[in-house]
């Protein structure tokens, strides 16, 4: 409710009819997972209520990011996730991945200033990283926390190399 944004109950359901449109259709499905990267620390100095503000702004700029159809949702206090379905490309998640993290490096206006984030991204791909709307979502979180323990601000993806006739499944 918070953020308006599709809820961590709903995204496995969402993520499964996706999956099951894909196979059908011979196309793919991103799955990027979005941490955004030291929030808890932000949230403890700023305080809940600016902290709020702030993720209602994060899912304002993460919908920003995504085409009509696609689903954001948030998974818990600092995670989001996007589903791109129909992708021709696996490479095609990574540019929304990379697009996630432009929009969320612009620093976020507040009352006194600014506050700048950035975030640990992690994309996965139907088929290649999983053929199942659980293991695509761990595929994702994976990447995620690789990103993370790599520093923060920067995307890992399992999404395969451009592919002739765009499935190989």
């Amino acid at each position: 409710a918070l953020t308006g944004l599709t809820s961590a109950l709903l995204l496995p359901d969402r993520l499964s009819v996706a999956i099951s449109q894909a196979y059908r259709h011979r196309a793919r499905v991103g799955v990027v997972h979005v941490d955004v990267d030291d929030f808890s620390a932000l949230n403890a100095r700023m305080g809940r209520s600016l902290g709020d503000r702030v993720l209602r702004a994060v899912a304002r700029r993460l919908s920003h990011c995504v085409r009509q159809g696609d689903t954001a949702a948030r998974l818990e206090a600092d995670a989001f996730v996007l589903v791109l379905p129909g992708l021709h490309h696996g490479e095609d998640a990574t540019r929304i991945g990379e697009k996630v993290l432009r929009a969320l490096r612009k620093p976020f206006p507040l009352v006194d200033g600014a506050v700048a984030l950035t975030a640990s991204v992690g994309i996965a791909v139907f088929p290649e990283d999983g053929e199942d709307a659980p293991a695509l979502l761990a595929s994702a979180e994976q990447s995620s926390l690789r990103a993370h323990e790599a520093g923060g601000d920067r995307l890992e993806s399992s999404a395969p190399t451009l592919v002739e006739d765009g499935y190989d499944a």
